[in-house]
């Protein structure tokens, strides 16, 4: 049997480590596919910035982990999978097949204003060191102006972070944090904008609610209502967009006994999976004997799927894009797999219900070397909406603690 994962960021690689520790080489073949040759701890880049953190600290080599979890690694990237002949597509025109497949490919920066795709990024490990340099670049024997763009958890952190640096090194930086919606960190509950707010209006940041950026350019940062924020660095942090491989292998599925099977995306694009992470319709079987069947499945995990649960109550559960949510999603469809191998008659019975969701957020925040934010709502079971509003926890914690629980999962798998 051969298991292919398409992608190797920490929702990929959980998935690799976890079925091997439950499966050795000699029962599972594993093939492992990624354009990069080295996997990014996206949670280390605002600390980059900084100086707290170093490339190499957030940096794993793909080879030498397929190596340690005797896997195949092929350093290409994928332009298609044919779900029928259940064949892997490169670029280089390797077609590589499977029995079971998880897609863990992620999601792409959404640069959705003219401009954004200029001003700089930490979305990639190399977008995150260039943006570095450019500050180390500047000269700070005058007040300079540094603006960011998008007040969700990437925006916030790069904000505290970068204000707590200037203010410890003696720098004269005005930093002004940008959001479209009327707070920042929209997508967490309104008690933790104004925690995280309170902090970050302490340390001299502006922040423009509210406020929509029509353009970014040189010159600076142009607002709806014409303003024009002068900006000496710009960094875009307006969000992510679902992976545009989506929208390649999104063809209709035929199958021998159900007919053509319409490919599983959400309205917006994301990738959509039943509760055991399955990509639903997606499922094939041989009869290798009389009554006696083959499954062939594909798994969907990590920053690529739009996981939503609506519990009895209608309120409705979409799992966040953050590293320890992709880890935990990993680990649940690693014992689905182990599961199918062990033959068509054991039922799948490991479901993934987010843990860190939008409306019970578990989170830690860097807040600079000093602080950072923890967001602690309830668990992953059913609670109601009051349930939910008395459990939101928002505290100060050291910045130690932080950057443990941050990287603890990365060190894991990559650091050994």
């Amino acid at each position: 049997m051969k298991l292919v994962v398409v992608g190797c960021g920490i929702g990929g690689a959980e998935v690799v480590a976890n079925v091997r520790k439950r499966l050795p080489k000699k029962e599972l073949e594993i093939c492992v596919l990624d354009q990069r040759a080295n996997t990014q701890c996206k949670a280390l880049h605002p600390l980059i910035l900084s100086g707290r953190a170093t490339p190499e600290e957030a940096s794993g080599d793909l080879k030498r982990f397929a190596e340690a979890h005797d896997a195949e690694f092929i350093n290409e990237r994928v332009e298609d999978v044919d779900f029928d002949e259940r064949l892997v597509k490169t670029e280089k025109g390797r077609e590589v097949s499977y029995d079971h497949l998880v897609l863990a490919f992620g999601a792409e920066p959404d640069f959705s204003v003219p401009g954004a795709e200029g001003a700089h990024s930490i979305y990639t490990l190399e977008d995150a060191v260039r943006a570095k340099n450019a500050l180390d670049a500047l000269d700070f024997s005058k007040e300079r102006d540094v603006v960011v763009v998008g007040a969700g958890l990437t925006g916030v952190e790069v904000a505290g972070e970068l204000s707590d640096f200037f203010t410890r090194t003696g720098k004269k930086v005005k930093v002004t944090l940008v959001e479209k919606e009327s707070r920042i960190l929209p997508e967490l509950p309104e008690e933790v904008s104004s925690f995280v707010a309170n902090i970050l209006k302490e340390r001299g940041v502006e922040m423009l609610t509210s406020t929509k950026v029509t353009e970014i350019s040189d010159a600076g940062v142009m607002l709806e209502d014409g303003r024009m924020l002068s900006s000496d660095f710009t960094l875009w942090a307006g969000g992510v967009k679902p992976h545009s491989l989506i929208k390649t292998i999104a063809r209709v599925k035929r199958d021998p006994y159900l007919g053509e099977i319409g490919f599983p995306v959400t309205e917006d694009g994301w990738l959509r999976v039943e509760p055991f992470s399955r990509l639903m319709g997606m499922t094939s079987f041989d009869e290798v004997g009389e009554g006696e069947y083959k499954e062939y499945m594909v798994f969907a995990v990590g920053d690529a799927v739009k996981f939503e649960v609506v519990e009895p109550d209608f309120l409705e559960r979409v799992s966040m894009k953050t590293m320890d949510e992709a880890e935990r999603h990993a680990k649940t469809v690693a014992k689905n797999i182990a599961t199918v191998l062990k033959g068509w008659t054991k039922p799948l019975r490991h479901i993934y219900i987010p843990k860190n969701a939008t409306v019970t957020p578990n989170v830690l925040i860097p807040m600079g070397e000093r602080e950072g934010v923890e967001v602690r709502c309830g668990s992953a079971k059913r609670v109601s909406p009051r349930e939910i509003r008395r459990k939101v926890k928002v505290r100060k914690v050291s910045a130690e603690r932080v950057r443990k629980e941050v990287e603890g999962g990365f060190k894991a798998l990559f650091k050994e």
